[in-house]
C-alpha cells in the first residue's frame, strides 16, 4: 500500500512535480548568458529548501497531541476550565484560542463540555436551530 501525505498525494507524484519544477526554472535561467545556470541553480535549491520546509512544518502539525480536555476540565492557556468563546475573526479561520485540541475548531463558536451540555441539553439545541422561543421558562 502506498503512503499518501497530508495533501494525499503519493510522495512519488510530489517528487516528481519537483523535478519536473526545477528543470522548468533551469531551463528558463538558462536563456541568460553567462550566469544563468549559475541562477537557476540557486532557485532551484530554493524552491527544494522550501519545498523541505513546508513538508516539515506539514509533518509537525499533524503531530501535534492535544494539550487539555474539556472532560479533565484542564485546558492550554487557562482561558476556561469548562469550554468557552474561541474568538472574534474570521469564521472560517481555525482557532487555538482555547489550546491545540485533537480536533478543529473556529472562531467565533463556543465550545461547552459534556457537564453543562448534558444538563442544558434542551436549551442548547432550542439555541443551536434558533427555537428558543419555543421553551417554557
Amino acid at each position: 500500500m502506498r503512503r499518501a501525505t497530508s495533501t494525499g498525494c503519493p510522495p512519488i507524484a510530489q517528487s516528481s512535480s519537483i523535478a519536473t519544477s526545477a528543470a522548468k526554472v533551469l531551463e528558463g535561467f538558462s536563456a541568460i548568458p553567462v550566469v544563468g545556470p549559475a541562477l537557476g541553480a540557486v532557485a532551484v535549491a530554493g524552491l527544494i529548501t522550501a519545498f523541505i520546509a513546508a513538508k516539515v512544518k506539514a509533518f509537525q502539525a499533524a503531530s501535534v497531541q492535544p494539550t487539555g480536555s474539556f472532560f479533565k476540565g484542564d485546558l492550554a492557556n487557562n482561558v476556561s476550565e469548562r469550554g468557552g468563546y474561541t474568538g472574534d475573526g474570521n469564521p472560517r479561520q481555525e482557532s487555538k484560542r482555547l489550546g491545540n485540541k485533537s480536533y478543529e475548531y473556529h472562531r467565533q463558536e463556543y465550545i461547552i463540555p459534556h457537564e453543562p451540555t448534558k444538563k442544558h441539553r434542551e436549551f442548547l439545541e432550542a439555541l443551536h436551530h434558533d427555537k428558543l422561543h419555543t421553551l417554557t421558562w
